[in-house]
């Protein structure tokens, strides 16, 4: 009985209360504005550690604390960061669809699992690994990664 209940505790309750852990710290302090990744040459990163170790010092374990888009497009620029991280998963979603309804729903759950499983904490990883399957799928549609 213990196994179902970790699961359904990790599935359920901690992605909430990460997320919660998020807007409380970025509440009050600083945003990041993509200064930990594709920015970090034009704007400083504010704080002296890692984002996921930061909130995690801050919930009180010195974890490393990822969490979903969400609460990353929310440390980056506030409200404004989860439209923006809500418009760009849309965009690939609608990609991916219109991949699948073109007769590639295998290319979608490779790329899908593919990525996935190799980055799963790292939003704009994900997405540049996307960009590059659905860029290689554009200029060869026989394009398979078997």
């Amino acid at each position: 009985m213990l196994t179902p209940s970790m699961f359904i505790r990790r599935v359920f309750f901690v992605p909430a209360k990460l997320s919660y852990d998020y807007f409380d710290f970025f509440a009050e302090n600083h945003f990041i504005y993509w200064s930990n990744s594709f920015l970090s040459h034009f704007i400083e990163y504010p704080y002296s550690l890692p984002l996921a170790e930061l909130i995690g010092n801050y919930e009180g374990t010195g974890a490393h604390v990822n969490n979903g888009f969400i609460a990353s497009g929310y440390a980056h620029f506030g409200l404004v960061g989860v439209i923006i991280y809500a418009v760009i998963l849309g965009f690939i979603l609608k990609k991916l669809d219109y991949i699948a309804t073109r007769g590639g729903s295998s290319l979608v759950c490779t790329m899908c699992c593919r990525c996935s499983a190799q980055r799963c904490f790292n939003f704009i990883r994900f997405v540049d690994n996307i960009t590059n399957l659905w860029i290689n799928y554009c200029v060869n549609p026989t394009f398979s990664i078997y």
